[in-house]
């Protein structure tokens, strides 16, 4: 009888103990939330502030979004704008917009636009170039089509945001 009882007791012990851990590994519906991490200070979005929208057809093609820090400054009628090293599908891309003599939002036939492709390996291609462009209250865009400093054609279009 002492080792039925024992034999009794080891299964609802035993049973007892798998009931706890079945239930354990469920999901309470209760859980805290994660806290929420800080985004960096620029802008989200296809056009958000701080952002650029890039596309590269030539020499590689690479497009995407990506928040960055875009410099905008207006002074002595010039309209400059710029971003640097901005990491879009593993390639970095910088560039620099100068309109002179700047009047205001507007399109201008001939800003000097400088672009700047960088892959995993090195420079893919640059440019400094009159180029065909928008400048709007928050920032504008521009389209090149050119041989780069390594005698590859360069086409790309870019769409910045101010931050």
């Amino acid at each position: 009888m002492a080792t039925s009882t024992r034999s009794r007791l080891a299964l609802v012990l035993a049973s007892a103990a798998l009931a706890v851990s079945s239930t354990a590994c469920k999901p309470s519906g209760t859980a805290a939330p994660h806290p929420s991490l800080s985004r960096p200070p620029v802008g989200t979005g296809k056009g958000g502030a701080g952002s650029i929208t890039v596309s590269f057809t030539k020499p590689v093609s690479v497009s995407g979004h990506v928040d960055t820090t875009v410099t905008c400054t207006t002074g002595s009628r010039t309209y400059t704008a710029s971003g640097s090293s901005a990491l879009v599908a593993g390639y970095k891309v910088s560039f620099t917009v100068k309109v002179f003599p700047y009047h205001g939002p507007d399109g201008y036939p001939a800003a000097v636009v400088s672009l700047t492709l960088d892959g995993p390996t090195g420079k893919v291609g640059a440019a400094s170039v009159p180029s065909p462009t928008t400048v709007t209250t928050s920032g504008g865009s521009f389209t090149v089509d050119t041989t780069s400093d390594n005698g590859q054609q360069l086409t790309a279009s870019l769409e910045w945001a101010c931050s």
